[in-house]
Parts: structure tokens; sequence; C-alpha cells
């Protein structure tokens, strides 16, 4: 084989590779509507940053209702993330969640 074929294997292969990925992650937008907290803050992501295992007894233990920590701007939510976590706010805690959410889900479908 010559290498200009081989080349040319190795570029189909690759944008196969590629459009199956793209499809996976089009897949995964089109389907996903909503995360939930346990998604966006598991196990590992709570222990690692506040002294609770679940997000939901985080949350309670505040004396936050799933609608208080559903509304963004939230003085009081944002001064006990602030005391009971690394991070400074609650928008901070949810965008560094999402994040590591997605880099996750990245990785999964090979990116």
């Amino acid at each position: 084989m010559k290498v200009g074929e081989l080349m040319k294997n190795e570029f189909d292969d690759l944008a196969a590779d590629l459009k199956k990925k793209q499809q996976e992650l089009s897949d995964f937008a089109e389907n996903t509507t909503e995360l939930n907290h346990s998604e966006i803050f598991p196990e590992k992501f709570m222990k690692e940053h506040t002294n609770f295992s679940d997000v939901y007894d985080f949350f309670e233990n505040g004396g936050f209702s799933k609608n208080e920590y559903f509304a963004y701007e939230n003085k009081e939510l944002d001064d006990y993330v602030a005391k009971n976590s690394d991070f400074q706010n609650y928008q901070e805690m949810l965008e560094t969640g999402t994040d590591i959410f997605m880099e996750k889900k990245l990785s999964d479908i090979g990116f």
C-alpha cells in the first residue's frame, strides 16, 4: 500500500470517528433537557468541596427547599454556600459542578 493511500485511510478513519462522536454529542444535547442536582453535584464532588456527601443533605442542612436552591439569586443561599463549601456563592458552585459534569461527559464520548 502506498503512503498516500495509507494516509487517506487514516484520515477516513479519523473522519468517521469524529462523525460518530459528533452524533453522540448531538444525541446527548437533544435528549438532555434538564440535569438534576445529584448529577451536577455527585458524591465525589460534595465530599471534595463540602462536609457533606449528598447535595440534598447539604441544602437541607441549610434549611433550603428545592424552590430556594433553584432560584439563583438568593443571598442566604450564597452566604450558606460561602460558609460551608469551597465556593464564594451558589453560582460558582453550580458553574464548577456543571463544568466537571460536561468534561466527564465529553471524555466519556471520547473528546
